[in-house]
């Protein structure tokens, strides 16, 4: 899942690299964190990061490394979140 320093699905980027546009990843991580009935501290335990590395992406401070790239891509999934409709 990615290429170019972003994470796809349906051929849509999700976001990028550091230096990269990335508006997409808060909308996506608030959109599971609602679906799922979390917190940011909860979401973070889910994804084995910190609670400030979700603050952060909510943010738009910091995009994640791509084993939180996966983490999040498959929470979504579980969560039933279309990023494509967001």
């Amino acid at each position: 899942m990615g290429g170019a320093g972003g994470l796809t699905r349906s051929g849509r980027t999700l976001l990028y690299g550091k230096h990269g546009r990335h508006g997409e990843l808060p909308s996506l991580l608030r959109a599971v964190r609602a679906r799922l009935d979390l917190t940011q501290e909860q979401l973070a335990e889910r994804l084995g990061v910190s609670f400030a590395s979700v603050n952060r992406w909510e943010g738009g401070v910091n995009t994640p490394q791509k084993a939180a790239r996966a983490a999040i891509t498959a929470l979504a999934a579980e969560a039933g979140v279309d990023p494509d409709r967001l």
